[in-house]
């Protein structure tokens, strides 16, 4: 489980997060969702440490994360950027990274390692990607090979930043279906994700940002109903049923 008391923090003396209390408890995928600049990526870089807090608390399974070393974190929390260079090697060398925190002093790769990419492999649909260098995969090839390395590192906590970016709408389906499978896992999954509608469709909560305040958490079904979404957006929102499940329209504000 993943805790968070008065969360403060930001960039050049100027917190772009302010006071943020919240709990992401297992088997479940919570949706970050704001405005541009609200303090989503923000708030990822201080959970994973690549920011210092100017105060509050990150706990993980009541463990104050900032007592842990690099390694004992890294075996807890795995985290995908938005942004992020394409490195010169093979999906399945990448994949293999996964497990570097898990690697003894002689830096040798051991059965359980490579047994763990293997399931990464499976459980992403990337084996016939394992040989391929990165740099020639699609966008959406691409991401479910980093989603395998997150799986590879085999953490209690996942973090992902913005994952469906700049992929075709069929393929952010496949990549939320694959980051749903992690529930199956009982991984703590946090999500920043600019598309309201995948949001609303996927996660089991929603955290809502705004001025880089927390203005809500709930289910989808609670956030919905709360107008919390037109609000903070000032925009419409509509939710209809078909044959898919629940869907959510979004229009312009409706004038007064």
């Amino acid at each position: 489980m993943l805790e968070l008391w008065h969360l403060s923090g930001g960039y050049r003396g100027e917190d772009k997060v302010k006071e943020i209390s919240a709990r992401f408890r297992e088997g479940e995928v919570t949706a970050v969702v704001g405005p541009n600049g609200c303090g989503k990526s923000t708030l990822l870089k201080l959970i994973v440490r690549l920011l210092k807090p100017t105060s509050g608390k990150i706990l993980l399974e009541g463990v104050d994360a900032a007592s842990l070393t690099r390694r004992e974190f890294a075996r807890k929390v795995s985290f995908l950027p938005q942004a992020r260079a394409v490195p010169h090697m093979s999906a399945g060398a990448l994949v293999l990274h996964g497990r570097y925190p898990y690697l003894s002093y002689s830096r040798r790769y051991s059965k359980k390692d490579f047994e763990a990419v293997e399931d990464a492999l499976a459980a992403t649909g990337t084996e016939k990607f394992r040989d391929i260098p990165l740099e020639s995969l699609s966008g959406g090839e691409r991401q479910k090979v980093y989603l395998a390395m997150l799986i590879a590192q085999d953490t209690d906590v996942v973090l992902l930043d913005e994952p469906t970016t700049y992929l075709d709408i069929s393929r952010q389906f496949e990549l939320m279906s694959l980051i749903g499978t992690l529930r199956q896992r009982r991984k703590t999954v946090v999500a920043v994700l600019h598309d309201l509608g995948l949001a609303l469709r996927y996660a089991d909560r929603i955290l809502v940002l705004e001025h880089g305040k927390l203005r809500a958490c709930g289910s989808p079904d609670d956030i919905y109903h709360s107008g919390t979404i037109d609000c903070v957006f000032q925009i419409h929102t509509r939710r209809i049923s078909s044959p898919a499940g629940v869907e959510y329209v979004f229009s312009p504000e409706r004038s007064s």
